[in-house]
């Protein structure tokens, strides 16, 4: 008995929102979350429809080029969606890995702080993600290159295009 899997290349968050019980029912081998600092909030409507869906996939790789490490906590949401088996519950992540505080505004706990962040990382970089950072792969990365490319156009299609520039620019 073969299994049928689905694909699709691509599709926005707020999509995925508006067809979640579509995509409930496909099956899914590898899922690529790109801007995955989109769904670092649990209690946006787009991390509580994604996460599941994300958790039932087997392959799930996490892209974003935002700094997350600002605060431990921001990372949570993202690490419970790769690995909920470690990261169960926010609780148990903050007060390992935001020093918790009690909070001024409220009865509750700030999770705003960080502690531990030498074991955070290091499991991080040993276990899901490698962070890389622009300055560490400078060698690797091509010499820019820009070359001037000068396009023959009708002369009534660049009058319009002049006029829709100078609209913008506020001329």
């Amino acid at each position: 008995m073969t299994s049928s899997i689905s694909f699709i290349s691509h599709i926005s968050y707020d999509l995925c929102t508006k067809l979640d019980k579509e995509l409930e029912a496909k099956k899914f081998g590898v899922a690529i979350a790109d801007e995955a600092h989109y769904l670092k909030n649990a209690l946006a409507k787009r991390t509580e429809c994604i996460s599941p869906l994300l958790q039932r996939i087997k392959h799930v790789l996490l892209l974003t080029g935002t700094p997350a490490l600002a605060k431990p906590k921001e990372l949570f949401t993202l690490l419970h969606i790769l690995r909920p088996d470690i990261f169960k519950f926010f609780r148990d992540y903050g007060n390992r890995y935001c020093d918790p505080k009690p909070s001024k505004w409220s009865k509750g706990m700030d999770y705003e702080g960080a502690s531990n962040v030498r074991e955070l990382y290091f499991l991080l970089n040993t276990n899901l993600m490698i962070r890389r950072l622009k300055r560490e792969v400078l060698s690797e990365l091509p010499s820019k290159r820009r070359q001037k490319v000068e396009i023959n156009v009708d002369s009534k299609i660049s009058a319009e295009i002049q006029k829709l520039l100078n609209k913008t620019s506020g001329h």
